[in-house]
């Protein structure tokens, strides 16, 4: 093959060729500017998003601004709540002076027939004029001089779609050109991760409305269940004073094991009211300063009659007995309870065993046994709300299955950790630490599983001059 000869020069047949390829590298340029224009816009809007922290009201408005300065002069925001009432959810404009002026549409109702007028066949379209209910409503709520409906250039209208239902729409106007086959692409891959985002933000919502119903249950139930159980209490303490007449060794003996079932089920009504309390983030931190020896006694005497019904060794050993600490009482005995309560119930034979002392600025509690242990991948899984090692239906050990879960939010709301170690077949040793001296924060409350920001803003401490009950020793600061 003869390789032709090149022209030393181009000719004027070539300039056009020249040009012509000017112009397609120039157009492609333009074209991958767009494409990365775009990217950044909906990667922006994706992170915009999804730090509305879950939240329906933020992500409106998020996305409503989003809408506003990229692709369009102003927009609204409708949505849908579960009864199916319509809502001008958020409302903004470039001019900011503009978007002060439509504030009052900000949250207004709209008509119940709105979404069907403006969203048809739940796809996304074009229009020429803005919809007729929303001049109607800008008109209702005091703002229709904001807007010139004669300086409408186009509309573009897109529904937000989650789950088969129709969460809301978004409605874009432009005063300045006409929607493009292009804009629409964009929108709607903005809409859809709007929609996805404001349907977890419903989910979440509605989660949370649940939680708190069956916190409430739970805390009703179990007051109305303590009440009759601190009547039979009472009633055995007034049998055990021998008021009505003396006792024979025998009846004494069955007012023991009804004053110990007695102590238990107010134990287990304790666990479900203290995880409503923290479930609804309603609990407070009331901090006391009392010796170390005078919690752990408090704790064994609650605990070493039910080791005895069970013929088990119990021992208890205080380093630095008198050393003060600073905490909530309460909640660290109740941390101590259920740990010592866990290891009696899964100890059958040999020993448990509750062990303190002071480690530099923090306050260390052991509470080992002899009892059948812990599984490795099990570890984490006890600490759950409800776990149960054993099947509901060949339970041969009773609980609520919250006593572990109860005591692990206790101690990080307490500033503090419960750690565990496990041999199966052995025996098994949790270990909670708490600071020598409480500093209450929002990170304890975060810890404690208090997450949401109603909550935060309940979580309080408060310190107290006045002995714990119980806790002979103890003295204000």
């Amino acid at each position: 093959m003869t390789e032709q000869p090149q022209s030393p020069r181009s000719g004027p047949a070539d300039v056009p060729d020249s040009r012509s390829s000017s112009d397609v590298e120039q157009s492609l340029r333009e074209e991958l500017q767009a494409v990365e224009r775009r990217a950044a816009f909906l990667s922006e809007a994706s992170s915009v998003l999804a730090a509305s922290s879950l939240n329906v009201e933020a992500t409106v408005h998020a996305l409503a601004r989003l809408a506003a300065s990229r692709l369009s002069e102003w927009c609204v925001v409708y949505t849908t709540d579960r009864a199916g009432r319509v809502h001008h959810a958020a409302v903004a404009h470039r001019d900011p002076r503009r978007e002060l002026m439509l504030r009052p549409l900000d949250g207004a109702n709209a008509a119940p027939d709105v979404l069907e007028s403006i969203v048809k066949g739940g796809e996304m379209r074009i229009i020429n004029v803005l919809p007729p209910a929303l001049i109607r409503a800008m008109e209702a709520a005091g703002c229709s001089d904001a807007i010139d409906p004669a300086d409408v250039r186009s509309v573009l209208v897109a529904p937000l779609l989650g789950r088969g239902r129709t969460l809301g729409a978004l409605l874009l106007v432009s005063t300045r050109a006409e929607y493009t086959t292009d804009d629409m692409q964009l929108v709607e891959e903005l809409v859809r991760r709007a929609a996805t985002a404001i349907d977890n933000a419903q989910l979440f919502h509605d989660a949370q409305l649940a939680n708190r119903a069956k916190s409430d249950f739970l805390a009703v139930m179990s007051h109305e269940l303590r009440t009759p159980l601190n009547a039979i209490m009472g009633y055995t303490d007034l049998l055990d004073a021998e008021i009505d007449g003396p006792l024979h060794p025998r009846q004494r003996s069955q007012l023991s094991r009804i004053r110990a079932s007695a102590r238990q089920l107010l134990q287990l009504i304790e666990e479900v009211l203290s995880f409503a309390r923290l479930e609804a983030g309603t609990e407070e931190v009331h901090l006391q300063r009392l010796s170390l020896g005078a919690l752990v006694r408090d704790a064994a005497a609650v605990s070493e009659p039910f080791a005895q019904t069970r013929q088990l060794e119990f021992d208890v050993n205080i380093r630095n007995g008198e050393e003060r600490i600073e905490t909530d009482p309460d909640k660290t005995r109740q941390i101590l309870v259920n740990l010592l309560s866990n290891a009696i119930k899964f100890t059958s034979s040999g020993s448990v065993a509750l062990r303190a002392r002071l480690d530099g600025e923090y306050a260390v509690f052991e509470v080992c046994d002899t009892g059948v242990g812990i599984d490795a991948d099990k570890m984490e899984s006890i600490f759950d709300p409800f776990w149960q090692v054993e099947r509901p239906n060949t339970r041969r050990v009773g609980g609520t299955g919250l006593g572990l879960s109860v005591s692990r939010r206790y101690a990080r709301l307490l500033g503090g950790e419960i750690e565990v170690a496990s041999t199966p077949g052995e025996g098994s040793c949790f270990t909670l630490t708490l600071p020598q001296r409480f500093e209450p924060n929002g990170d304890s409350a975060r810890a404690a599983g208090i997450a949401d920001s109603e909550a935060e803003m309940r979580f309080v401490a408060t310190r107290s001059g006045r002995a714990a009950g119980g806790a002979e020793d103890a003295t204000p600061e």
